[in-house]
């Protein structure tokens, strides 16, 4: 049986052996990341020159055909706020206008009350 100490050095050596295996894929995800936002930061200056083009009298086609694909998704826009007071935009219902179509309908008033059918 082996002894602590060289349990824990077997331990080391495999630990040692992950961390060195994991290393370039570290490496690799960091420039990754790097390459990604680098790109990122092309989309808006892409789009507006993509937009010029087209402004120009380019087609989609035409600009296809040179590499220049459309520009995906939507142009980033400053988004307003609406501020509501709260209140419900519809008017609440009211017992007058029930009445008033049981009126109509009869050519005389209705009593409506809680329990009468609408």
């Amino acid at each position: 049986m082996p002894t602590a100490h060289e349990i824990m050095q077997r331990l080391s050596e495999i630990h040692a052996a992950r961390t060195a295996a994991m290393q370039p894929l570290a490496e690799i995800l960091e420039e990754r990341q790097r390459l990604l936002d680098a790109l990122a930061a092309t989309e808006e200056p892409y789009r507006k020159a993509y937009e010029g083009a087209r402004a120009g009298g380019w087609t989609t086609d035409e600009l296809t055909g040179f590499g220049a694909e459309e520009p995906t998704g939507r142009p980033k826009r400053k988004q307003s706020r609406r501020r509501t007071s709260g209140k419900s935009l519809s008017p609440a219902p009211a017992t007058a206008t029930v009445q008033e179509a049981a009126q109509t309908e009869t050519g005389h008033q209705t009593p409506v009350t809680a329990s009468s059918p609408l």
